[in-house]
């Protein structure tokens, strides 16, 4: 790395040696050790605070072998540097980042930049997977092709990734190309689903492979599981709702039924004819103060190509009434 500058500036102001660190091309997975060597001007320099523009980059600012604390002041005629590490594990392709310094003192804000080509050593193939709409009632599977440009062993994937299921990781061994099975585990939660799976080998590199999905059943309940009413004022009565219907079929009027919460009255309104319904929930205003839940149990029958299937489902409801 550069040397510090060995004579103060006459001009006031932090002047760094340079503000770029071209890291170059490299593999995407280490980290990197990286400084920008400075020295202040002749008047003190209060730096407020450091913000980065990516989470790869940890800066801190170093005087002598004092360790700055920020919000803190550079000392007038102060010779220092910027330490930062660079890490570059799940990114590839170009990228640049960078720190910039802002404060109170002449010539700030200063931006200190980091460019870099990241690729991959291990490649997924394709390199984001996309389900698409599925319906949530049986397991949904894709197959995935990860290369390298050296035989390895895939391990075990580096973290679990909710909703998806992974197949043929670790691998039996060393090959250019291994074949996993990326699976979609059967669910009823409604909506846009997004994971990532994290691949990793015996060589010590990885790869990040994006997941998304959305699922949109013949049945849904909306929320699915859980519906929260935050914070509650005394005294108050508050309502909240829950959709049900049918995308497929039809469904007859739901029966629901409040437990483990005491007061709370239901109503169902049609939204549609033996489609759609919206369950009303109306909570009594003399809920002591604290954590209150319950659970609204409903049954659904839902016809579908001439049968009929009685369906239950359960939201959570819960909520925190506040002392006054």
């Amino acid at each position: 790395m550069l040397a510090a500058c060995s004579d103060a500036p006459s001009e006031p102001g932090l002047h760094f040696e340079t503000d770029l660190a071209d890291v170059g091309r490299m593999y995407s997975g280490p980290s990197v050790a990286l400084e920008f060597p400075f020295v202040n001007g002749p008047v003190p320099v209060e730096i407020g605070e450091m913000v980065t523009s990516c989470g790869c980059l940890d800066p801190q600012i170093w005087i002598g072998d004092r360790l700055l604390r920020v919000p803190g002041v550079v000392p007038a005629g102060a010779h220092g540097v910027l330490r930062t590490e660079y890490r570059t594990e799940g990114f590839s392709g170009r990228k640049q980042s960078g720190v910039t310094l802002r404060g109170a003192g002449p010539g700030l804000p200063i931006v200190l930049r980091v460019d870099s080509i990241l690729d991959t050593w291990i490649q997924a193939d394709p390199k984001i997977l996309r389900f698409g709409v599925v319906d949530g009632l049986s397991e949904q599977s894709q197959r995935v092709i990860v290369r390298g440009p050296e035989p390895f062993r895939l391990s075990a994937p580096l973290a679990d990734s909710p909703g998806v299921i992974v197949r043929g990781a670790p691998s039996a061994g060393l090959a250019l190309e291994h074949e996993i099975e990326i699976a979609l585990e059967a669910s009823e939660e409604e909506g846009p689903h997004a994971a990532f799976v994290n691949l990793g080998s015996d060589n010590g590199w990885s790869v990040r492979l994006p997941v998304s999905w959305e699922i949109a059943g013949p049945l849904y309940v909306i929320p699915h599981k859980l519906l929260m009413l935050g914070r509650v004022h005394p005294g108050v009565a508050v309502s909240a709702a829950i959709e049900v219907g049918v995308r497929e079929g039809t469904l007859e009027l739901p029966e629901v039924v409040v437990d483990g919460l005491e007061g709370v009255q239901t109503s169902v309104r049609v939204l549609k004819a033996l489609s759609r319904y919206r369950i009303d929930l109306s909570l009594p205003d003399d809920l002591p103060p604290g954590k209150f839940s319950g659970w609204v149990r409903i049954l659904l029958r839902h016809r579908l190509n001439g049968e009929v299937k009685e369906i239950k489902r359960e939201v959570h409801l819960l909520g925190v009434v506040q002392a006054e």
